[in-house]
């Protein structure tokens, strides 16, 4: 994980580094936060980099699924 803020830090955006920011210090602040910005902005730049239209990210954007062993 540090490298990739690294990674956003010395090559993004600056909606990138701004959210990438906020993370970082809300994170040190409270040891909790939410990745949501980061993605959002990260998703963005992307999209626009390979010629994509914006198209606003439906939530949850994810899924996570546990499986017991049982």
């Amino acid at each position: 994980m540090e490298a990739a803020f690294s990674d956003i830090m010395l090559l993004g955006g600056k909606e990138e580094i701004d959210a990438a920011s906020k993370f970082m210090v809300q994170f040190e602040e409270t040891t909790e936060g939410s990745l949501g910005p980061v993605i959002f902005a990260l998703r963005k730049s992307l999209r626009n980099e390979i010629g994509l239209n914006d198209v606003p990210m439906p939530r949850p954007y994810n899924l996570r699924l546990h499986l017991n062993d049982d």
